[in-house]
């Protein structure tokens, strides 16, 4: 009785280690489709337009540069600064900037480097765009008419890039040329030069360890998550045989491995539903309250095209997983009946074996009871 009870409570185990291992398997392929390699995560960072949302990132943070009693701030809505940080950080730019963090950062992960090493510097384009804004500052000032007394008095707290007139005791170049200084200054891009050691640290909080010390575990998680399908699939595997010969009955073990696949197939069908209507709230809720509101349309495409990509994997370990539940169910129900139509068949020879066996007796009976006649022998001729 203790046997049985033990069997059945290492079943149990096993059951239960398959079933976990089965989701711990997708799950991990899925962080290796995604995040093994930074070419995928850079081409959907290009598809998507984060580039494009980084330069209007860059913008806002020139909304209102620091004015004084030259001239008023620069409105982000001004199609001069946009043009001009369209210029200065351009797509080609920031792309090479992101993939050197990234390539930098997996460099790190995989164990090739103790800490990432990328230098990204924005001062060139920080200076450009300054220069630029000025020079739209100046050309536009230039064109205008001088102002009335009344007019002057409220200049300072006019936009330059949208007066309608001039102080006459402004001058379009010297003003241009201190719009170029504000931002060329600490108020637009504060840390122009990025690296591993300044990543993520304000001025305020340079004491901090830098990210890579903080998380410095990361490494050792990420290379486990590589090789981690292959050793959850083998453990699957494993699981599921020892289910199948531990059980008392063979047959048993199959039906609850076909039952734990085609649950676990079940649920990864569902989840491309599951991760479709989460991704919908993420856009409607998360990025509706977003103050980064220039970049909403290009994370919603960065989400969806990662979403797409865990979904497809979801569905074809899913629709394998239900494959081989419905195999094993089959092979089960085809031994079932070819066990019994054998069974049928050795009662029915069982049968015909009894009848023939009582044919020799009867047929011994006959032959001795059957009188044996001396056999006469032929006389000789003399």
């Amino acid at each position: 009785m203790f046997m049985i009870w033990l069997k059945n409570f290492v079943v149990y185990l096993l059951s239960s280690l398959l079933f976990f291992t089965l989701f711990a398997t997708v799950i991990t392929t899925n962080i290796n489709v995604v995040l093994a390699s930074p070419t995928k995560v850079e081409t959907w960072l290009d598809q998507s337009g984060v580039y494009t949302g980084l330069v209007n990132t860059a913008v806002n943070q020139a909304k209102t540069s620091s004015g004084d009693s030259s001239g008023g701030g620069i409105s982000l809505s001004d199609a001069a600064v946009q043009q001009a940080a369209q210029a200065a950080f351009s797509n080609a730019v920031l792309k090479q900037d992101v993939n050197k963090f990234l390539d930098s950062n997996y460099a790190w992960l995989q164990g090739k480097v103790a800490k990432p090493n990328f230098v990204i510097d924005l001062s060139a384009s920080k200076q450009l765009f300054a220069q630029q804004v000025g020079q739209y500052v100046r050309a536009h000032l230039a064109s205008l008419p001088i102002c009335s007394y009344a007019q002057s008095l409220n200049y300072q707290n006019i936009d330059p890039l949208t007066a309608t007139c001039k102080p006459s005791n402004v001058g379009a170049a010297a003003e241009g040329a201190k719009i170029t200084e504000k931002l060329s200054g600490a108020t637009f891009i504060e840390n122009p030069v990025i690296t591993a050691e300044t990543f993520g640290n304000s001025s305020t909080n340079s004491t901090n360890k830098p990210y890579y010390e903080k998380f410095s575990v990361a490494p050792k998680i990420y290379q486990w998550a590589i090789k981690a399908p292959m050793i959850l699939g083998a453990v699957s595997l494993i699981s599921a045989l020892g289910v199948v010969f531990i059980s008392r009955n063979k047959r048993k073990g199959l039906r609850r491995v076909a039952v734990t696949l085609a649950f676990a197939g079940i649920v990864f069908v569902a989840s491309k539903f599951v991760l479709d209507a989460v991704t919908k709230s993420l856009e409607k809720n998360l990025f509706k309250s977003s103050t980064i509101d220039g970049m909403q349309q290009s994370l919603t495409a960065f989400i969806n095209l990662v979403e797409s990509e865990i979904t497809k994997v979801n569905l074809y370990f899913g629709i394998a997983f239900l494959a081989i539940a419905a195999l094993i169910i089959f092979g089960k129900v085809v031994f079932k009946d070819k066990s019994g139509r054998i069974k049928a068949l050795r009662d029915k020879l069982a049968a015909g074996d009894g009848k023939l066996a009582a044919s020799p007796v009867q047929a011994s009976d006959s032959i001795a009871s059957t009188e044996v006649k001396p056999v006469k022998k032929p006389r000789l001729i003399q």
